[in-house]
């Protein structure tokens, strides 16, 4: 049942959408009429409800993860739900699990990673103190807008927020070796950074880094092939497609207007290698 302060996405009949917070004094104003969030309060998700004032109707659905990242603030580019959701796949993380990302951004990838460790708030440091996802940027106002943004969506206690950049400031100084189970990278430049973040990496598991660029991906993959202590899993590229279906008109095609390359992944795993005990 929707209630106060709850988060709503508002979809029209044809498919746009709008994300909102309620509140009891709140409303939306489309093309198409307004809806009162006080006709909002108490209904179910996926009621379908006529608007306020205007004609038509519209359905209330639960934000997933896609729609909150979307509309959330942001003064980066962002990971698309697309690569962000297949990064998370990709490595292979789970609960109780430690995690490093590497250019926080707005926090849109570290939202997924969050989602997919999530620990109840009287529960998600490990041992250590430590919280499961340490997230680093050497810009302190891009740290300001993710750590609003997780909090907006409750999921500030899974996150240690950290400045550094590797090259003046280590921000993983108090860590063990072999600490982390993956580790994300967004940055511009990933192929100066993975030869000194690979030691906090425990063997076997997955380095993700996320770039746009076909001259970032060469130096990236170079530089971790003569490095031996990654293997190069894969790279790949992600494409995602909506469509169009309108029976009453016979037309069903792809979206005129839609995000087809967003960027490539590239996957390194941390290995260890062969010593001839002769």
């Amino acid at each position: 049942m929707i209630k106060e302060e709850d988060w709503v996405v508002f979809q029209d009949m044809k498919s746009k959408e709008w994300l909102r917070q309620i509140t009891l004094e709140g409303f939306l104003d489309t093309h198409r009429g307004k809806i009162l969030f006080s006709d909002v309060i108490g209904k179910e998700y996926g009621s379908v409800v006529p608007y306020s004032k205007g004609s038509g109707r519209i359905i209330l659905l639960e934000p997933n993860l896609k729609h909150i990242q979307q509309y959330m603030p942001h003064a980066t580019n962002i990971i698309y739900n697309m690569d962000a959701s297949l990064l998370c796949f990709k490595a292979n993380i789970k609960r109780g699990n430690n995690v490093l990302e590497i250019g926080t951004g707005s926090g849109g990838l570290t939202l997924y990673i969050a989602t997919f460790l999530y620990e109840y708030p009287d529960s998600n440091k490990n041992d250590s103190g430590i919280t499961p996802i340490i997230t680093v940027d050497n810009k302190s106002d891009h740290q300001n807008i993710a750590k609003k943004n997780l909090k907006n969506f409750k999921l500030d206690h899974m996150v240690d927020f950290r400045l550094g950049d590797f090259e003046e400031v280590n921000p993983l100084l108090d860590l063990p070796e072999q600490y982390f189970d993956a580790i994300f990278i967004d940055l511009a430049t990933p192929w100066l950074i993975i030869n000194k973040i690979h030691k906090y990496l425990k063997y076997g598991k997955s380095v993700l880094i996320f770039v746009p660029n076909w001259g970032q991906i060469e130096k990236t993959v170079i530089e971790a092939e003569m490095n031996r202590n990654y293997h190069v899993l894969e790279v790949l590229e992600v494409f995602s497609r909506p469509m169009i279906i309108d029976g009453i008109r016979n037309v069903t095609r792809p979206l005129t207007r839609a995000i087809i390359y967003s960027g490539v992944i590239i996957h390194l795993v941390r290995k260890k290698e062969y010593q001839d005990k002769k």
